[in-house]
């Protein structure tokens, strides 16, 4: 199957070039695929979704890492200007995110643990800027 040729072709280049750049490389590719979406289909990222999956099986979790790490920066961004289109392209970049991240988890790839420190962390946040503002 086509999946099947695309994860060897991912491992072959893994073989023969830096492991590093070839992570950075795909991961970047992948998450920008998904968080810059439009309209985003649940069977879309699902693919992506098996692709990590498959990677991370394959190669090792330095994939995953690098996954959850552009991840975790899109969940961090603040939008820039406060006009309402930058807004709403923000929001959906984080909605995407965290699709991606619904399907990791549902697939095995990271734990609940992950799932469990990332809400931890986003509600600390959010309490953080209550008292900024409250202030």
């Amino acid at each position: 199957s086509n999946f099947d040729n695309i994860a060897n072709t991912l491992i072959d280049l893994y073989k023969s070039n830096s492991r590093r750049e070839v992570t950075e490389t795909i991961s970047n590719s992948i998450v920008n695929s998904i968080v810059k979406q439009f309209n985003l289909l649940d069977s879309f990222v699902m693919m992506f979704a098996g692709l990590i999956s498959s990677i991370t099986h394959l190669i090792g979790v330095d994939f995953i890492a690098s996954i959850l790490e552009i991840l975790i920066k899109i969940n961090d961004e603040i939008p820039q200007n406060h006009s309402e289109q930058d807004f709403d392209s923000f929001s959906k970049r984080i909605l995407h995110s965290n699709i991606l991240l619904a399907f990791l988890y549902d697939l095995q790839v990271i734990s609940h643990l992950t799932i469990t420190t990332l809400i931890e962390d986003r509600i600390t946040k959010i309490s953080a800027v209550d008292e900024l503002s409250i202030e």
